[in-house]
C-alpha cells in the first residue's frame, strides 16, 4: 500500500532537505524559476542523490524571465538534458513549487505549494 504524507513548506526548501536519501528511490522537482544562488544551496544534496543513483527529474520555466541562464546550464550539466525540462508556454502564469520524494517502499513525501501543476508537468514531459 502506498502512503502519502503531504505538508506545505512555508520556509526555504533548503531548510526542509533533511530527507534520508538511503530510503529514496526518485526525486521530482517543479519550480517556476531557478537562480544560481538557489542551485548552489541544493547542489550538495543533488550531487549526493546522483552519486547514490537516485533519478532526479526537474522542470522549471522562463516565467517572467527570472531563471538564470547560468543556473540552467549548471542543471543541464548536472542532470543531463533528458532530466531537465524548460517550460516556455503561453500560460498567463506558471508559478509552481513542488517537490516529490518517492521512498524505496513506494511511500511518497510531497513538499509542495501549488501541487496542481505537478502532475500536468510530469505527464506532459515524462
Amino acid at each position: 500500500m502506498t502512503t502519502c504524507a503531504a505538508r506545505a513548506i512555508v520556509s526555504r526548501l533548503i531548510d526542509e532537505l533533511n530527507v534520508d536519501l538511503n530510503n529514496i528511490k526518485s526525486i521530482d522537482i517543479v519550480v517556476s524559476f531557478i537562480q544560481l544562488s538557489g542551485l548552489k544551496l541544493i547542489k550538495d544534496f543533488l550531487d549526493d542523490a546522483i552519486n547514490r543513483g537516485i533519478p532526479i527529474r526537474f522542470i522549471t520555466s522562463t516565467y517572467m524571465n527570472i531563471s538564470d541562464p547560468t543556473a540552467l546550464m549548471e542543471l543541464y550539466y548536472l542532470l543531463g538534458e533528458e532530466r531537465i525540462h524548460l517550460y516556455n508556454g503561453g500560460a498567463p502564469s506558471f508559478h509552481p513549487k513542488a517537490y516529490l520524494f518517492v521512498g524505496a517502499r513506494g511511500q511518497r513525501l510531497h513538499h509542495c505549494r501549488k501541487l496542481q501543476y505537478f502532475r500536468t508537468c510530469f505527464d506532459k514531459w515524462y
